[in-house]
């Protein structure tokens, strides 16, 4: 197992987005399991400025409040905001805040005004500000619909320069040797062509174990990390296209 690693590029896409003197919308988006959540957190390690908060399924009431908690630990006077999206991210915005929502498709579920409302809060608040709002989703259709395809209502706000459109794509070959550093060329090169370039899948080998061992722990027993992640993702995205074919 290994702490962070790679995404160099990512990460200075949005450092540079962070240091920007003006309004900096982000939108990041990938398969499940592919390090966008610690990417995110990442990004803001070392800042003073920033809000990181992921969103869950709930109420609206349920979502609104926990945000709230969450800037509250950076910026406490937003507990005296009315406890409405809009003025909570006019608040922020006026701080010239960082602002990460992690799975910002949970949100909508429960507020689907809610991309036109960050619509209405850029163009009339943060436009003359210099914070900077990251949106991220593992449910990629409903990203591009948001914020990406010409009807979403976030369409055209997103960061020209740097690009704000940030897909988090599986790991190339060279990063995903740190994971398994005590392997030899062909070992790797196998264990590679087994797992992929998924950080959750790569981050559950153990080099202190022969190749062998690592798929029986991990792929083919039941109770494997690999095996429930995948019946995990597998039934997420059952539920989201029935969900999808119902509407």
């Amino acid at each position: 197992m290994t702490g962070f690693v790679n995404r160099d590029q990512e990460l200075q896409r949005l450092g540079n987005l962070y240091e920007s003197d003006t309004a900096a919308l982000a939108v990041m988006w990938g398969r499940r399991r592919m390090g966008k959540t610690t990417l995110a957190i990442e990004s803001i390690r070392d800042r003073d400025d920033a809000v990181y908060y992921q969103a869950t399924r709930g109420t609206a009431e349920q979502q609104i409040a926990s945000f709230t908690t969450a800037a509250a630990e950076v910026y406490p006077r937003i507990t005296r905001i009315r406890a409405e999206w809009e003025p909570l991210f006019e608040f922020l915005t006026e701080q010239d805040a960082i602002i990460v929502v992690d799975e910002f498709p949970y949100l909508v579920e429960q507020t689907d005004s809610l991309p036109s409302i960050l619509q209405r809060v850029w163009d009339h608040t943060a436009s003359e500000t210099a914070t900077t709002l990251v949106l991220t989703g593992s449910a990629i259709g409903m990203m591009h619909e948001y914020a990406l395809e010409g009807s979403a209502p976030l369409y055209g706000r997103v960061a020209k320069r740097p690009n704000g459109e940030i897909e988090v794509r599986p790991l190339a070959f060279p990063a995903a040797m740190a994971f398994f550093p005590e392997y030899d060329p062909a070992k790797q090169v196998m264990t590679y062509g087994i797992f992929g370039g998924t950080p959750e899948y790569l981050r559950a080998v153990k080099d202190g174990e022969s190749l062998e061992e690592n798929v029986t722990r991990t792929l083919l027993q039941r109770s494997g990390d690999c095996t429930r992640s995948l019946k995990t993702c597998s039934t997420e995205n059952w539920t989201r296209s029935i969900g999808i074919l119902q509407y």
